[in-house]
C-alpha cells in the first residue's frame, strides 16, 4: 500500500495524547513501527536515503510540507504556533469551526482569518519536500508533479499507476497516470492524465504552453523518435490507447505550475485544448493547476475564505422571506456563471466544497439521463430535473434578471451542474465557425432550456449554512 504518511501522523498523535512533538520526533516514531514501508520508500526513492537518519529527515520534512493539507483533512491534528512547531492530538480544531451541539455555532469569521496561513507561507511549506536536498532540474519536475497529483488529484502510487518520465527525452510528459474504468466507483471510462510539469522558472508563460504542446503532439502521433526507454514504452501505450478509445475513455493533459495561470495563458491552453480535439477527438481535454490552486482548496474548507468573491449570475427570481429567492435560469446562463466562477477563483471545484455529495475528487464521475436530456432534449430539462441549490453570503440585485453573487457554493445540484458544464463545453467550447443545421437547431432550443434555481443568503457569518446542508443532505 505504500507509506501513508498524512494518516500515520494522525495515528502518533491520537497514540501520544498530551504530548507535542516535532515532525522529525513523529518520522522517527513512523521510522520505528513501520520498518518495512520505510524500506520501500527508501527503495523507491530517487534521492541518497542510505543512512537511516536522512530517511527519517525526509520523512519528516514531507510532514512538514504537508501540514496544511493534513490540518485540513484531520481536525484533531493541532500545531504549536511558535518553532520549533510541535504536532499533538486535541477535541477541536483551533481554527475552524467548533463543533459542540447538534448544529455547529460558527465562530466569529474575522476573528477565523487571522488563523489562515498565507498563500506565501503554504507555498513555502509546500514545496519544501521538493526542494529538500539539491535535488537535479529533472528531480524537480518528478517531485512537483508527484505532490500535485498527490494533493490535488488526490492520486499516489497506492491508488493508480504513475509513470514519471525521464528529462530531455520525455516527449513532453513528465509524468503520467493511467485509472482503469470502475464502475462500482462512479468512473466510467478509463482515463490517463499526462502532466507536464513547470517548477519555478522553468515556466515561462504562453511560449512553454505552446512549446510543450507541440512537443506532446508530436509524441502522440509518434513524429518523435528520440524518447528515452521508459518514455518510448510509455507513448506506445498512449497510442494504443488512442487507437482503441471508446466514448467514456479520456486523455487529460494537465499543465502544473508555481503559480496560476493568468487570462491570457488559460486562452492559449484553451486553444491547445481545441487542436489537440482537432488531432485525438472529443476525449482530449486540459486543465491547469498550480500551488495557489491547491492552497484555494486549502482555504476554503475554513468556512468561506479569506476574499470575497463577487460572481454575476443571469436569473429571473423572486423572493420568498428575507434569505429565499426562487425562479429559473437558463442553463447557457448556469454555463456562463461556471465560467466566469472558474475564471476568478482559479478552481471550478472550489463551487462545490459545501456540497453534501462533493465532485470533488472524482471529476470523472457523470450522470447519464442528465447528459442525455441536455443533447437530446434541452427544451424539456426544467421538466425533469429538480433544479439546483446555491448559498451565497450576499446576494445584491443588478437588474430584473441579473444578481451579484457574493461567495456562493452550490450545496444541491452538483451532478446537474456538472453535466450542464461537460456538455455545453464540449458542444459550445470546441470551435468551428461554420456550425452545423444540426448544431444551429441543438442551440436554438438549448436557448430555451432552464433549470429550477434556489437561491439562500446565509450571511456573512454563514449562520444559516448548518442548517441548510442539514435539510438539503435529508430531503435531495
Amino acid at each position: 500500500m505504500g507509506l501513508n504518511i498524512n494518516a500515520l501522523v494522525v495515528e502518533c498523535v491520537k497514540q501520544n495524547s498530551g504530548t507535542k512533538l516535532t515532525a522529525n520526533e513523529i518520522a522517527q516514531w513512523i521510522f520505528e513501527r513501520y520498518r518495512s514501508d520505510c524500506e520501500e520508500k527508501r527503495r523507491r526513492s530517487k534521492q541518497n536515503l542510505t543512512k537511516d537518519i536522512d530517511l527519517v529527515q525526509q520523512i519528516g520534512a514531507e510532514i512538514a510540507a504537508n501540514r496544511p493539507v493534513i490540518q485540513r483533512k484531520n481536525h484533531t491534528v493541532r500545531t504549536t504556533e511558535t518553532r520549533p512547531i510541535r504536532y499533538y492530538y486535541g477535541t477541536e480544531f483551533e481554527y475552524a469551526e467548533v463543533i459542540k451541539t447538534e448544529n455547529p455555532v460558527v465562530e466569529n469569521k474575522t476573528a477565523r482569518r487571522n488563523h489562515v496561513i498565507s498563500l506565501e507561507q503554504f507555498e513555502s511549506q509546500w514545496l519544501e519536500e521538493i526542494v529538500a536536498n539539491n535535488p537535479s532540474t529533472t528531480q524537480l519536475g518528478h517531485r512537483f508533479a508527484e505532490k500535485i497529483l498527490r494533493d490535488w488529484h488526490e492520486i499516489d502510487d497506492a491508488t493508480a499507476e504513475i509513470i514519471l518520465c525521464d528529462g530531455a527525452g520525455d516527449g513532453g510528459i513528465d509524468a503520467a497516470v493511467f485509472m482503469a474504468e470502475d464502475l462500482n466507483e462512479g468512473i466510467e471510462g478509463d482515463t490517463w492524465i499526462l502532466v507536464q510539469s513547470k517548477y519555478g522558472s522553468s515556466f515561462s508563460g504562453a511560449e512553454t504552453i505552446s512549446a510543450e504542446a507541440q512537443k506532446l503532439f508530436a509524441t502522440l502521433e509518434g513524429k518523435r523518435e528520440k524518447l528515452s526507454s521508459l518514455s518510448a514504452e510509455l507513448v506506445q501505450r498512449l497510442r494504443n490507447f488512442l487507437a482503441n478509445r471508446g466514448t467514456k475513455d479520456r486523455l487529460d493533459y494537465v499543465m502544473a505550475t508555481t503559480n496560476r495561470l493568468t487570462t491570457e495563458e488559460e486562452e492559449y491552453l484553451a486553444n491547445i485544448k481545441t487542436l489537440g480535439r482537432a488531432k485525438f477527438g472529443d476525449c482530449f481535454d486540459v486543465d491547469s493547476v498550480s500551488v495557489e490552486t491547491i492552497y484555494n482548496k486549502v482555504a476554503e474548507e475554513d468556512a468561506f475564505g479569506v476574499n470575497k468573491l463577487e460572481v454575476t449570475l443571469k436569473t429571473i427570481v423572486a423572493s420568498s422571506g428575507n434569505i429565499l429567492l426562487v425562479g429559473a435560469t437558463r442553463l447557457t446562463d448556469v454555463f456562463q456563471f461556471m465560467q466566469d466562477y472558474k475564471v476568478k477563483s482559479g478552481d471550478l471545484d472550489l463551487l462545490y466544497e459545501k456540497n453534501v455529495r462533493k465532485f470533488l475528487g472524482n471529476k470523472r464521475k457523470v450522470n447519464k439521463g442528465i447528459e442525455a436530456t441536455i443533447e437530446n432534449h434541452p427544451e424539456r430539462f426544467g421538466l425533469y430535473n429538480n433544479g439546483i441549490t446555491i448559498v451565497a453570503e450576499e446576494v445584491t440585485k443588478v437588474s430584473t434578471d441579473e444578481l451579484i453573487l457574493v461567495n456562493p457554493f452550490i450545496v444541491n445540484g452538483c451532478q446537474t451542474t456538472r453535466s450542464i458544464w461537460s456538455v455545453l463545453q464540449r458542444k459550445l467550447n470546441s470551435g468551428g465557425t461554420a456550425p452545423s443545421d444540426a448544431q444551429r437547431e441543438w442551440q436554438s432550443r438549448l436557448n430555451t432550456a432552464v433549470v429550477i434555481t434556489k437561491i439562500v443568503v446565509v450571511g456573512t457569518e454563514g449562520e444559516e449554512l448548518p442548517v441548510i446542508v442539514k435539510v438539503v443532505e435529508t430531503f435531495s
